[in-house]
């Protein structure tokens, strides 16, 4: 079996990582922390903060012939506290997290014992404990590919359903303290996959994906007000080209920004497309120049507004590039080149709430192994190798 040649470790989250998390104390403070048990196997990390400096992180455990999703907190200045949530099974995968900015937190999975396959899902309340797991997907259906958002205690999961022989878009929703929906279609055509979503203060909520059109695999979008269907998908990226994964953010009012990487069919290019709340799409803009060859966008977004995007581009040796938007503004700023000697990492980036930019790098999914992670507050992230830089704004808004 492949789990044999997989070797034993640790999650360990370094330096890096809690002066990311943590800006205002010292790099010179802080120690590494092995937080997983020993004699375990800890893969795909990912890791959150609230306003407040407390810190979540989940990740895949695989022990013997099982595996399973453990989560560990730290309230801000305090020690580490791990547990498992969820039940041990043949396969556990692809775990999803967010963190909203008053300290509630949400995972998601799926389970597989395997005859099936499961989206689950836990509550950890801001100030409580893990809830036991949950079910989301329908009984006897299979489900994969999870995201979950939180923000002021409104929540939306999104996932992939096989239903009646096709792919399906689904999600449910909830309030911290209530229970979740049934499962709502969110599109059924296009063969839809590599889910993503975000959600506002007020509970309204947007989801974005790739679909398959004539061929190419496009970025589309809908969006649901609180309690109320989906809209219809809209695509997002021009036909005729493949795009990659979307990239999704939403400040606390809703307005939305989408971002994906798209082939123009001599190079790849960065692109986003903002929404404000209750409008339509805007048509996408290029964020990096011509032969480029963009790669690893990634976003993050102020509860105000104010937005960030990094990606690298060149071959063979990569450089990292940003481009700023300031709130209530559909323009973005200048690229500017921020390091040199990028190749064989993503970009990630994460911005806290007075507007400061900490773009980082993390190994593609494909090597990820160790794990070092960066994260503002409301902001989820994962790596295995993480450098860091950092852009500081000065606010001129109260």
């Amino acid at each position: 079996m492949s789990r044999i040649s997989i070797c034993r470790r640790r999650i360990g989250l370094f330096v890096t990582l809690a002066s990311l998390v943590l800006p205002a104390v010292a790099v010179g403070e802080l120690n590494p922390a092995d937080v997983s048990p020993a004699g375990v196997t800890g893969s795909r990390p990912l890791i959150a903060s609230d306003k407040a400096g407390n810190v979540v992180a989940i990740w895949r455990e695989l022990d013997g012939d099982t595996s399973a999703i453990r989560a560990v907190f730290r309230p801000s200045g305090g020690d580490w506290t791990t547990k498992r949530i969820s039940v041990p099974a043949p396969s556990t995968e692809s775990p999803a997290l967010a963190m909203d900015r008053l300290g509630n937190a949400v995972a998601v999975w799926q389970r597989s014992t395997g005859d099936d396959s499961v989206v689950q899902a836990a509550i950890r309340p801001a100030g409580g404990e893990w809830s036991n797991p949950e079910d989301l997907s329908a009984p006897g259906e299979l489900a994969f590919s999870a995201d979950v958002a939180v923000d002021a205690g409104h929540v939306t999961a999104v996932w992939l359903a096989v239903r009646e022989q096709r792919r399906v878009l689904v999600s449910s929703a909830r309030t911290i303290d209530g229970s979740w929906t049934a499962s709502q279609l969110v599109s059924v055509i296009g063969n839809p996959g590599a889910p993503t979503v975000a959600v506002d203060k007020n509970g309204d909520a947007v989801a974005a994906w790739q679909w398959s059109q004539g061929g190419f695999r496009v970025v589309a979008a809908a969006t649901q007000p609180l309690a109320e269907n989906w809209s219809p998908p809209e695509p997002l990226s021009a036909p005729g080209r493949n795009t990659s994964r979307p990239k999704l953010v939403a400040d606390a009012d809703g307005d939305a920004i989408a971002g994906w990487v798209r082939s123009n069919g001599d190079w790849a290019v960065a692109q986003v497309a903002s929404r404000q709340a209750g409008k339509s799409w805007g048509e996408p803009t290029n964020l990096s120049n011509r032969s480029g060859n963009a790669g690893g966008l990634d976003l993050a977004v102020t509860s105000d507004g104010d937005a960030v995007a990094a990606w690298k581009q060149g071959s063979p040796d990569a450089n990292l590039w940003s481009s700023s938007r300031p709130a209530g503004s559909s323009r973005w700023g200048a690229r500017v080149p921020i390091t040199k000697s990028w190749a064989g990492l993503d970009a990630a980036v994460a911005l806290d709430e007075q507007g400061n930019a900490r773009p980082s790098g993390r190994a593609p999914r494909r090597s990820r192994r160790r794990s070092s992670r960066s994260t503002s507050p409301g902001r989820t992230t994962t790596s295995s190798r993480t450098t860091t830089t950092s852009r500081s704004r000065r606010r001129s808004r109260p």
